[in-house]
């Protein structure tokens, strides 16, 4: 087994520069040898030297980014505003961190929503139109997370049932979405590489979003728990527009299609349902 390990290091975490070196070039051969219409087995070639490039960035990125981050920590523009008192309250006070976390978010969710749109109104893409309207309804769940308080005992966990209530109605809409997909052999459409970009944001947010969330799962925070709840369900959502985007593109066999949307999309509703109904579960508990 140390073998392997050995074997597996050596051929997938390689200098950074390598890396990136390798991702450009493996990405820029995908994009000719689909857009060529050659042999099968150049295709075949590019998928798994894509794959092996999409590899060795991710693991390049898992050691630059946090190099990066503290050598920005260790700038005189971060400890000037670290020793500022806006940067006081942000290490000190959670509960402002959150706040913050929740408005920025949001904000994310509504650029999100707004591209989707717009991508949709472009393209003539009903399916990114109805994608770009269910971002704008995450906004607004969060919105109602980020709002003032009022001193009412119990506030923070009435909201974290009302984001659960709010989810599962929701579920609806996206039931209502694959239902179509799967009734007109439809999906989502990105033209271009634009696919690739919307590959790499998908992957990120869900990454990103679960481990949040299973690193929050024992905290007392309904608010921020709330939020992570959102990011995961974008990120869901962001996955089955992907998947339906990447069998557009790359598959012929409508069976296959039809199947997998179902599936994925049938996930991604019952993981919705089982976390707006233990959000409700949790939040009439947290409340007694």
């Amino acid at each position: 087994m140390s073998y392997v390990k050995k074997l597996l290091r050596r051929l997938c975490v390689l200098p950074i520069g390598a890396s990136f070196a390798i991702a450009a070039g493996s990405f820029i051969y995908l994009g000719w040898a689909l857009g060529h219409g050659g042999p099968a087995w150049t295709d075949y070639l590019a998928y798994h030297l894509s794959t092996y490039g999409l590899v060795v960035a991710v693991t390049a990125l898992m050691r630059a980014i946090p190099a990066a981050w503290e050598r920005l920590k260790a700038s005189g523009p971060a400890r000037r505003l670290a020793a500022s008192p806006i940067g006081v309250v942000l290490r000190l006070d959670a509960a402002f961190r959150a706040w913050v976390a929740l408005w920025l978010t949001m904000a994310w969710n509504v650029v999100v929503a707004g591209v989707k749109l717009a991508a949709g109104v472009a393209l003539g893409s009903q399916w990114l139109k109805t994608l770009g309207v269910y971002y704008l309804l995450l906004a607004a769940v969060r919105l109602m997370l980020v709002s003032p308080f009022t001193p009412v005992a119990g506030q923070g966990w009435r909201r974290y049932r009302g984001c659960g209530l709010a989810l599962l109605g929701m579920n609806g809409v996206l039931i209502v979405m694959v239902a179509q997909i799967l009734r007109q052999q439809g999906g989502f459409h990105y033209p271009g590489p634009l696919i690739y970009l919307m590959a790499l944001y998908a992957f990120w947010a869900m990454i990103s979003a679960t481990v949040k969330l299973a690193r929050l799962h024992r905290r007392q925070d309904p608010l921020l728990s709330a939020s992570r709840a959102v990011s995961l369900t974008a990120a869901m959502v962001s996955m089955l527009a992907l998947e339906t985007a990447l069998i557009d593109r790359f598959g012929e066999d409508p069976i296959f299609h039809r199947n997998m949307t179902a599936a994925v999309g049938g996930a991604v509703c019952m993981i919705e349902v089982c976390m707006a109904v233990y959000m409700i579960h949790r939040g009439n508990r947290e409340m007694k």
